[in-house]
């Protein structure tokens, strides 16, 4: 069961229908083709994706290499870029990855962010 929202862009109404619950992450990440080489800060995460900014994007489609660096560890994992935005202020863009990989160890990361609340609530 997913996270159901609405959202008004623009004078209309958009159908936010989330798989996974969002979490604040602020971590630092490095993204490319083929190899991770451009650096980047994770917004949020959730089970499925993560939201980044940087000063480099890539296309929606993009199949990406991504290091997530977190305090004791570096993820590697595979995402597609779902979709870019430029930001208002023209400091660069975000990104929304979908991650292609589904390991335990990104779900472990995924939990271990979560508020003991949070948890009780993924699970009604």
């Amino acid at each position: 069961m997913g996270e159901f929202s609405f959202r008004k862009e623009s004078g209309n109404f958009k159908l936010n229908r989330r798989e996974t619950k969002r979490i604040i992450f602020l971590k630092k990440v490095k993204f490319g083709i083929g190899e991770a080489v451009f650096p980047g800060n994770s917004y949020n995460i959730s089970r499925n994706g993560m939201l980044v900014h940087s000063l480099k994007s890539f296309l929606p489609d993009t199949a990406l290499n991504i290091k997530i660096y977190t305090d004791t560890e570096v993820f590697n994992l595979n995402a597609e870029v779902k979709w870019v935005t430029k930001t208002y202020d023209h400091t660069g863009s975000f990104m929304g990855l979908h991650f292609m990989d589904k390991r335990s160890e990104l779900g472990k990361m995924y939990l271990k962010e979560l508020e003991p609340n949070q948890i009780k609530d993924l699970r009604h």
